[in-house]
């Protein structure tokens, strides 16, 4: 199956010019939606909020999910 569909290669990291273009894809699409809360809300909730479905995206797992004590641990860095 990983040979056809070679996106889900364990090897492969996706550059910084990629991850760039995809984080600056994301913001634009979660935009109308980010613009609702920012009128309502705290600007720091709607950055977390961000944060948040950033670090899903980028730390969910197919197998196992993404347990809630990993989220805060990828959303916040222990520092």
């Amino acid at each position: 199956m990983s040979k056809d569909y070679p996106i889900f290669d364990q090897g492969v990291q996706a550059s910084p010019q990629i991850s760039q273009l995809l984080a600056s894809k994301l913001y634009t699409f979660l935009q109308p939606l980010l613009l609702t809360l920012d009128k309502q809300l705290d600007k720091r909730l709607v950055a977390t909020f961000l944060a948040l479905i950033q670090t899903i995206i980028t730390f969910q797992d197919r197998a196992n999910g993404l347990l809630l004590s990993e989220l805060g641990g990828y959303l916040l860095s222990p520092r």
